[in-house]
């Protein structure tokens, strides 16, 4: 071996000694499969008259998010999202709306990772919820409502959403029964994987249809604004790109 080579044999060892545990990992992508899940509780308040589209969302990873066998995402770590829509409920518009995206996680280690990800599930904090015996079909208390026509992705929105009732195509329907919700909370109230939709907090429902990729997840109502307390929980799930 030469010189020259011998040299840069060496330089690569100490630049690779050198990198710390976290620089290692950095090297490494943070992939998620596609369906995983992701407890998260909010940090701040979300609300349809007073959030702006634009305005940051933040919540925090309730406990390690796992991936054969190895921690990707830390217990603690953030999830950044956005506000797609605010729309508050008027005499014009008696549906509340507010959409939120969320793109990625930023890592104790500071590494900002990327993520596609929906709303599965929300609820009231722990403290403050009553989970039903396992196995209790959910109630009026939310859910998720078929066939919700798709809101434009702006705040404020305006458009033919008059009467919920009035069976005029483009407008948003009455919610019937919670469809597609399941609650099947831990006894301490907690989401689990399996829950769908808006569990405990009465009159909230999760649409499961968005205008576009850019939307996010949607919660409506039809009974009052649309407002999510800091410390609000959220299961999170990974699409596809």
């Amino acid at each position: 071996m030469n010189p020259a080579s011998s040299f840069c044999l060496g330089a690569a060892i100490l630049i690779c000694f050198a990198l710390t545990p976290a620089q290692a990992l950095a090297a490494e992508s943070v992939q998620l499969p596609v369906g995983s899940t992701i407890p998260v509780m909010l940090e701040k308040w979300v609300d349809a008259r007073k959030s702006k589209v634009g305005d940051e969302v933040i919540a925090k990873t309730k406990e390690h998010v796992r991936s054969e066998g190895r921690v990707l995402i830390p217990k603690g770590s953030k999830i950044i999202g956005h506000v797609t829509v605010a729309q508050a409920r008027t005499k014009e518009e008696p549906v509340s709306a507010v959409g939120i995206l969320f793109d990625y996680a930023v890592l104790k280690d500071g590494r900002e990772v990327p993520l596609a990800l929906v709303i599965q599930a929300v609820a009231p904090d722990e403290e403050s919820a009553t989970a039903p015996a396992m196995g209790t079909a959910p109630g009026t208390a939310g859910g998720t409502i078929g066939a919700v026509p798709p809101l434009p992705n702006q705040g404020n929105v305006a458009g033919p959403m008059a009467d919920p009732n009035g069976g005029t195509p483009g407008r948003i329907p009455s919610p019937n029964s919670p469809d597609g919700a399941s609650d099947e909370r831990s006894p301490t109230g907690a989401l689990t994987p399996s829950c769908r939709g808006v569990l405990g907090i009465e009159g909230l429902a999760l649409s499961p249809e968005t205008t576009t990729p850019t939307q996010g997840s949607l919660i409506v109502s039809q009974l009052r604004n649309v407002h999510l307390d800091g410390r609000t929980q959220m299961m999170l799930r990974v699409k596809e790109k």
